[in-house]
C-alpha cells in the first residue's frame, strides 16, 4: 500500500469531504495515467523540450565589436576547439600583440550566452564542418587554402541516400522522421534507459565502467568535438554533452528536421578516423576514403548514388559499388576504436564488416546483389598516404608567408597552422608575382637567356641556375613585401635562408660604414675649435681620423653634407701589388679587371665601377679607426712594451688561437676511440725513435717499453731501437711536467697530445668539454709569448686581436643596417664579399637608404582574422613600430647618389638598354665566385675548382620600390658558368614592364571585410 505523505494527504482530504475511499484511488490513477501519457507523448514528440530549449536559447547571441571587450567567451579544450585554434585565441592575441599587432575587432557574447557557458554548456553556435588557413594577397586574391577536412559533402542532398540510411541504421535509427518534426535528436530514450540501467548495475556490483550506450549522433558530435580528448570520462561528461546537444538543436526554433539533416552531414564529414602517415589526422568519411583506401571521393559518391537509385548496372560496376560501399561500412564501424581497427586489428574490422553486411541485407537495407559484391571484395587499407609532389618554386612565396605567420603567431608547426580557422591578409601582389615567376621559369632555357642579350653566361645548363627576386614597396611607415620568387625546387628560400657570397654588394655595406664614421667624426669634432682638434692624439696609421680632423679644420663652415661629399672624392689606389696584414697573415687581393690596376679613383668612381683594391684600402681605414677608438685601446699599446693592456691582449690571443688549434685537432679525431686516433696520429708524420716514444709515453703514461714496441711494430713493421731503453727512460713525462717540453720532445703540438691522452679518460669527449677543460693549458703553451724579448711577435698578435675587436665594431655597424649573421670574417676581404650576405638583408639596406636613413618595419602580414563568424571572432591588424633612425639623412642621401651613379654610368648601366619608362633607378651589383684552390710548396696556385657562383643586383625604383635580383649556381657545376652581375641587371631590365601595375598605380592595402553581427 502506498504510504507516501502526498497520497496520505489526498486521502484524508477526500474522507473529510465524505467521498468514498475508492474515488481517491481512481483520482490517483487518472493523474498517473495522464502523467504517463504525457511522458510517452513527450518521448515521442519532444514537444515540451522543444519549447523549453527554444526559450532557453532565445537570447544566445553574439556580435563583433571594434577593439577588445569584456564579454569574450572562453572555448572548451576539445579536439575540435584545439585544432581550429579557438582554445588558443587568448594566447595568440597576447603573442601577436608582442609582435606589433593589435585587436581590431572581437566577438562579444550576450549575457544569456555567457550564463549558459558558465554552467558548463558548450558554446552554442552553428559550427563549421570545414575550416583552415586561408591566405590572400592585398587585392583579396586567394593565394592558399588549406581547408580541413579537405573533402566534404557540402550539403545534405549531396550525400548518397545509401550512406545516410546505413549510418542511421548503425548509429541512430530514430532520426529524420517527418512524423516527429520537433524531435530532440540528442536523446534516444530507449538507449538512454539501457545505458542508465547498465551503469546502475555496474555501480551496484562495484564496477568502474565508463558510461556508454546512450550516445546519439548529436551527443557523439559534442563528445568528439568538445569533450577533453574527445572522450566521455564520467556521467557528468555525458550530461554535459546531452545538455549542450539539446540546446544546440533548438537554436533556430522548435522544428528540428533540418537540424537533424545537418547532424547527419556533420557526423559524416567530421567523425574522427585516426591518423595516417603523410596525411595526419583523418576526419570524416570523404577524407577517410582518400586517406585509408586511396579512393577518389567524387567517384565514390557517384557510384553510391547509382546504388541508392537501384539503377541496373554491369557486373563490373556492381563490384565497384560493393567495394566502395564496404569501405564506407569499414569507416562507420571503425570510428569507436579507429587507431586500433584501421592499423593493428584490420582483420577484426573486416569480420565486423562482414557481420554487419549480413544484417543490413537481412533487414532490407541493401540489396542482396550489393551485399554479395561488398562481401566478396576485400578492403586494402593503406599504411601511409602519398601526397602529390609539390612544385616548390611555385609554392615558395606561400611557404615564406606561412613561415612568417608561424613566427608571428608562435604556433609550433605548419601542420598546426594549416588547421587553424584563420584568414591571413598579406601585402603581396599575386598578379605581378605570377608574371615574375613565369619569367624566371623561362630562364631555364638557354635560348631565352640568350634572347635577353646576356654577353657572358657560360657553357653550363641554364636549368642549373637558380634565380631569386624580391620587391618591397615603401608605404607610409612600413615596407611592404610585394613580390618574392625563386626557382629553387626545394622548400628552402634563398632570399631569406641561404648564406651567399654576393661579391661586391659588400662594397655597399663597407661604404655605408665608412660614411657612418664620417658622420660620427662630424658630430664629435665639429663643435671643437681648431686648437682643440690639434690637441687630439691618434695613431699615425689612423688615416681616416687624420683626414676628418684636417677637413674640419680647413672647412670651419662646412656642413655634414659637404663633408660626406668630400669623403666620396678621396682617392684610393687600385694597385694590387701591396700585401695586407689582415686575418692573421699577409694577403694579396686582385681587381676584377686588371685594366683597373693602375688607376687611382675616387671612392665614388671605385663604387660606380666596383673596383676591389680601393675598397680593401677603405675597409682598412675603417678598421684602423675602430682599433684605436675602442674603450681601453690607445695608440701607445704597440709602442710601450710595459703598457698594462698588452698582457690582457696576449692572454686573449693565446686563448683564441689555442681554441682554434684545439678545434682542428678535435675534428681530426672526432668519432674515433683512443687507439684508432693514436694510430692515425702516428701515420700522419715521419718519426724518429725518440720523438715517437716521447709522444707514446705522454698519451699512454702507464704503458711499458714492450707495449711501445708492439704498437710501433703494428704500425710500421719491425723497427730496431739501438738505445730504446735509455730513450724510454729519458722521455718519461714525469721528468718533463711542462706540456710545451713534452710537445717539443715529440715534435708536435701540445694540445694534440693532450687531446689524444684525454680520449682515454673521456671517450665521448665533446669539443665544448675540451675547450672548458683547457683554459690554463692554453695559456701555458703560449708562455713563451709573454717574455720581454718577444715584442715583435707580441705586437703582431696584439694587432690581430685589435683587428678582431675592430671587426666586432664593424659588425655592429653592419648589423644595425640589417646584416643577417652573427659575425664577420676578420679580414679586409669582407669588403669584397668574404663575409657573405642574404638577398633579403641587402634589400633591407637599400630600404634604409631609400627611406632617408630610417629603418622601417617590414610587413608581409597585414592582418589575421581568427574564427570568422563564430563567437571567438578576432581580427588582429598590423600596428607597426615607429621607424628607427640608423643613418643620418645626409648619409643616406650620399649613398643614394652613389647608387644612382652605378646605374647611370657604372656596372649596372646595361639596364638602360631595355628601359621604356623614365623611372629613377639606382643600385649596386656584385659577383661572387667561390673557388677551392690547391697550392704548391712555394705557395704558387696550382689548381682551382668552383664551389659556387652568384651574381646580384640590389636596386631601388623611384622613391617607393626596392629589391634584389640574384642568380646562383651551387657546387662544381658553377665551373661551367662565366656570368657576372650583368645577368641579374639584364633580367631586371627586361622585368621592368611586368612591374608597371605596381609602380604606375599607387596601391592600397585592403582592410578585412567588416565582420557581420550575429
Amino acid at each position: 500500500m502506498l504510504t507516501l505523505p502526498w497520497f496520505e494527504g489526498v486521502e484524508r482530504e477526500m474522507v473529510k469531504r465524505n467521498r468514498p475511499k475508492y474515488l481517491v484511488w481512481i483520482g490517483i490513477f487518472v493523474i498517473l495515467a495522464v502523467l504517463a501519457s504525457l511522458g510517452v507523448a513527450e518521448m515521442r514528440t519532444s514537444w515540451l523540450q522543444s519549447h523549453f530549449f527554444t526559450r532557453a536559447t532565445h537570447d544566445v547571441t553574439w556580435s563583433v565589436e571594434e577593439g577588445k571587450g569584456p564579454h569574450v567567451i572562453a572555448s572548451p579544450e576539445g579536439p575540435y576547439d584545439k585544432r581550429l585554434g579557438y582554445s588558443r585565441i587568448p594566447a595568440l592575441v597576447q603573442f601577436l600583440e608582442s609582435q606589433g599587432y593589435r585587436v581590431s575587432h572581437q566577438a562579444q557574447v550576450s549575457p544569456q550566452f555567457e550564463k549558459l557557458s558558465s554552467l558548463g554548456v558548450f558554446p552554442l553556435f552553428d559550427e563549421k564542418n570545414q575550416a583552415g588557413l586561408k591566405v590572400y594577397d592585398y587585392k583579396k586574391n586567394l593565394l592558399y587554402d588549406s581547408q580541413y577536412p579537405t573533402r566534404i559533402w557540402a550539403k545534405f542532398d549531396d550525400v548518397p541516400p545509401l550512406v545516410v540510411s546505413t549510418l542511421l541504421y548503425v548509429e541512430n535509427r530514430d532520426l529524420l522522421s517527418s512524423e516527429r518534426p520537433e524531435q530532440n535528436p540528442a536523446v534516444e530514450w530507449q538507449r538512454l534507459g539501457q545505458a542508465v540501467v547498465g551503469l546502475a548495475e555496474d555501480r551496484v556490483f562495484g564496477g568502474e565502467k565508463r558510461p556508454s550506450g546512450g550516445s546519439t549522433l548529436a551527443t557523439q558530435i559534442e563528445k568528439f568535438r568538445h569533450s577533453e580528448d574527445g572522450r566521455t570520462a564520467t556521467p557528468a561528461d555525458k550530461l554535459q554533452q546531452m545538455m549542450s546537444a539539446s540546446l544546440r538543436t533548438y537554436l533556430h526554433g522548435p522544428v528540428t528536421l533540418e537540424w537533424q539533416e545537418e547532424l547527419v552531414l556533420t557526423y559524416l564529414n567530421g567523425v574522427p578516423l585516426a591518423s595516417i602517415a603523410g596525411f595526419g589526422e583523418v576526419f570524416g568519411i570523404p577524407d577517410g576514403l582518400n586517406a585509408w583506401f586511396g579512393t577518389d571521393f567524387e567517384y565514390a559518391s557517384t557510384l553510391l548514388k547509382e546504388a541508392s537509385d537501384l539503377l541496373p548496372v554491369s557486373a563490373e560496376r556492381l563490384f565497384e559499388q560493393g567495394r566502395i560501399y564496404r569501405q564506407i561500412v569499414n569507416l562507420m564501424l571503425a570510428h569507436r576504436r579507429p587507431t586500433e581497427l584501421l592499423t593493428t586489428a584490420t582483420d577484426a574490422l573486416e569480420e565486423k564488416t562482414d557481420a554487419y553486411l549480413r544484417i543490413l541485407e537481412r533487414d532490407g537495407m541493401i540489396s542482396p546483389a550489393l551485399a554479395h559484391a561488398a562481401t566478396i571484395s576485400r578492403s586494402q587499407i593503406q599504411v601511409a598516404f602519398a601526397p602529390e609532389k609539390l612544385d616548390f618554386s611555385r609554392q615558395k612565396l606561400i611557404s615564406a608567408l606561412r613561415t612568417h605567420t608561424l613566427e608571428a603567431t608562435d604556433v609550433a608547426t605548419l601542420y598546426e597552422l594549416d588547421r587553424l580557422d584563420a584568414t591571413v591578409d598579406t601585402t603581396v601582389d599575386m598578379d605581378v608575382q605570377l608574371a615574375v615567376e613565369n619569367m624566371l621559369e623561362g630562364l631555364s632555357n638557354k635560348s631565352t637567356v640568350s634572347d635577353l642579350g646576356v654577353d657572358r653566361f657560360g657553357e653550363g645548363d641554364a636549368a642549373d641556375v637558380i634565380y631569386s627576386f624580391t620587391l618591397y614597396e615603401r608605404k607610409g611607415a612600413e615596407n611592404l613585401l610585394r613580390v618574392q620568387a625563386d626557382t629553387l625546387d626545394e622548400p628552402l628560400n634563398i632570399n631569406e635562408h641561404v648564406k651567399l657570397d654576393l661579391g661586391s654588394t659588400a662594397k655597399l655595406r663597407t661604404l655605408a660604414a665608412y660614411l657612418d664614421l664620417v658622420e660620427t667624426m662630424y658630430g664629435l669634432y665639429r663643435p671643437m675649435t681648431n686648437t682643440e682638434r690639434k690637441a687630439i692624439t691618434f695613431d699615425p696609421i689612423d688615416s681616416l681620423r687624420q683626414w676628418g680632423l684636417g677637413w674640419l679644420s680647413s672647412h670651419p663652415d662646412g656642413d655634414l653634407k659637404q663633408m660626406l661629399e668630400a669623403s666620396m672624392e678621396r682617392r684610393f689606389s687600385a694597385n694590387p701589388n701591396e700585401a695586407f696584414f689582415t686575418g692573421g697573415g699577409l694577403h694579396r687581393f686582385e681587381n676584377f679587371s686588371d685594366k683597373d690596376d693602375h688607376q687611382n679613383p675616387t671612392i665614388r668612381e671605385a663604387f660606380k665601377k666596383s673596383i676591389n683594391l680601393p675598397f680593401i684600402r677603405v675597409i682598412r681605414e675603417v678598421i684602423r679607426f675602430h682599433m684605436f677608438d675602442m674603450p681601453g685601446s690607445d695608440r701607445t699599446i704597440l709602442m710601450n712594451e710595459d703598457h698594462p693592456a698588452r698582457h690582457e691582449y696576449l692572454a686573449r690571443f693565446a686563448d683564441f688561437e689555442g681554441t682554434v688549434f684545439l678545434g682542428q685537432f678535435w675534428f681530426k679525431y672526432a668519432g674515433l676511440d683512443q687507439k684508432t686516433a693514436f694510430r692515425k696520429f702516428l701515420r700522419g708524420q715521419k718519426w724518429t725513435p725518440r720523438k715517437l716514444i716521447a709522444a707514446y709515453r705522454v698519451v699512454y703514461p702507464d704503458h711499458d717499453i714492450y707495449t711501445v714496441n708492439a704498437v710501433v711494430n703494428e704500425v710500421y713493421g719491425p723497427v730496431a731501437f739501438s738505445t730504446e731503453e735509455a730513450i724510454f727512460n729519458d722521455v718519461d713525462p714525469a721528468k718533463w711536467p711542462s706540456w710545451n717540453d713534452r710537445a717539443y720532445l715529440a715534435g708536435c703540438h701540445p694540445l694534440e697530445l693532450w687531446l689524444l691522452r684525454e680520449l682515454g679518460k673521456t671517450p665521448d669527449l665533446t669539443l665544448q668539454s675540451a675547450v672548458d677543460a683547457t683554459p690554463e693549458l692554453r695559456q701555458e703553451i703560449y708562455s713563451w709569448l709573454f717574455k720581454k724579448n718577444r715584442k715583435s711577435g707580441q705586437d703582431m698578435r696584439i694587432r690581430i686581436m685589435l683587428e678582431q675587436d675592430a671587426f666586432a665594431q664593424l659588425h655592429a655597424q653592419w648589423k644595425r643596417l640589417g646584416y643577417p649573421f652573427d659575425r664577420l670574417v676578420a679580414s679586409y676581404a669582407t669588403a669584397i664579399g668574404s663575409s657573405a650576405d642574404r638577398p633579403d638583408a641587402l634589400a633591407d639596406l637599400i630600404g634604409i637608404v631609400l627611406n632617408g636613413g630610417l629603418k622601417l618595419p617590414k610587413t608581409r602580414i597585414s592582418s589575421i582574422h581568427f574564427a570568422a563568424n563564430t563567437p571567438y571572432d578576432t581580427v588582429m591588424k598590423r600596428d607597426p613600430a615607429p621607424p628607427e633612425r640608423v643613418l643620418a639623412a645626409e648619409t643616406a642621401a650620399t649613398l643614394r647618389e652613389a647608387l644612382l651613379g652605378v646605374v647611370e654610368s657604372g656596372t649596372a648601366r646595361r639596364i638602360n638598354r631595355n628601359r621604356t619608362r623614365d623611372w629613377t633607378i639606382g643600385g649596386k651589383t656584385g659577383t661572387g665566385d667561390h673557388q677551392r684552390y690547391t697550392f704548391g710548396p712555394r705557395g704558387e696556385k696550382l689548381t682551382s675548382v668552383a664551389i659556387s657562383r652568384s651574381a646580384t643586383f640590389v636596386f631601388f625604383i623611384e622613391d617607393r620600390f626596392y629589391g634584389t635580383m640574384t642568380a646562383f649556381v651551387e657546387g662544381e657545376k658553377a665551373d661551367d658558368f662565366t656570368f657576372t652581375s650583368s645577368l641579374p641587371v639584364t633580367i631586371v631590365g627586361h622585368m621592368l614592364p611586368l612591374l608597371d601595375p605596381l609602380v604606375d598605380k599607387p596601391t592600397e592595402i585592403q582592410t578585412p571585410d567588416q565582420p557581420i553581427p550575429h
